[in-house]
């Protein structure tokens, strides 16, 4: 289970993030909607798990027949997060790293989490 969790940001509006994730309408997305609104509303809005972050990444990526979702999601970390995720984080590409286990996580997490804190406090 993945226990590294990521803050969203604290302006963050809970109703337009809940109608952002309900407006990305590519059926290959629902899954991960209904993941994104069981986590965001177990933490009250205030964290994010990192697999769940690292699978925005790669949607904000993926292009080809996703580009509308994929414009989608990018306004969604916005609303989440006050940037838009990048395609790689050091050397670290969140597309590769969007289905790993804990495990393989929790040796990015480092990493990624203080990207994220660097990012959030500008935002």
């Amino acid at each position: 289970m993945d226990t590294t969790r990521l803050r969203v940001r604290p302006r963050a509006n809970q109703e337009k993030v809940k109608e952002r994730i309900g407006g990305i309408a590519d059926r290959r997305f629902r899954k991960l909607q209904k993941m994104l609104i069981r986590d965001l509303d177990g933490a009250a809005f205030r964290t994010l798990a990192l697999s769940l972050y690292m699978r925005l990444g790669g949607w904000s990526h993926t292009g080809g027949s996703y580009i509308n979702a994929m414009a989608e999601v990018r306004g969604l970390c916005r609303e989440l997060f006050g940037y838009e995720l990048p395609e790689r984080i050091g050397a670290v590409h969140l597309k590769d790293f969007r289905y790993r286990s804990a495990a393989g996580l929790a040796r990015i997490a480092p990493a990624i989490s203080r990207f994220h804190e660097d990012h959030l406090q500008k935002a």
